[in-house]
């Protein structure tokens, strides 16, 4: 039972990882722009359907005060982070620790909402794995 517990914690991570690489795709897409605060749209706003809640461009915030490209690039660099992060978590050793501790920045840097709600998803199943394989 454990070592399933572990196995859907490091799918749920590794899915967090690359939606939020994606939204990182998506961010170095729209170039030199910079953010107009810090709620963005992970793809350019002029593309997307108006009348779908947020706007079916992958909404996302950030706290950088770069433009899109860079965010882009440190956002898809952090979901690299988190795959790897997933992946570790099948030794059941960290409890998920590395999946909170990427998910964090790929909250903060553009890496979009859901990811990141993955990402704290997969730790915690991924700590309850661990605690049941002693």
């Amino acid at each position: 039972m454990a070592g399933t517990l572990l196995v859907i914690a490091a799918v749920i991570g590794i899915f967090a990882g690359l939606l939020g690489g994606y939204h990182g795709y998506g961010e170095f897409l729209q170039g030199d722009a910079m953010p107009a605060g810090v709620l963005i749209n992970a793809f350019d706003a002029t593309n997307c359907p108006v009348d779908m809640p947020g706007g079916g461009c992958f909404p996302a915030m950030t706290i950088l005060p770069l433009n899109f490209g860079v965010i882009g690039i440190i956002t898809i660099l952090i979901a690299g982070v988190t795959l790897f992060a997933a992946v570790t978590t099948l030794r059941g050793r960290d409890r998920g620790l590395g999946l909170v501790l990427t998910s964090i920045p790929l909250l903060l840097v553009g890496g979009g909402f859901l990811a990141p709600i993955l990402g704290f998803v997969g730790a915690g199943i991924a700590a309850i794995g661990s605690r049941k394989r002693k």
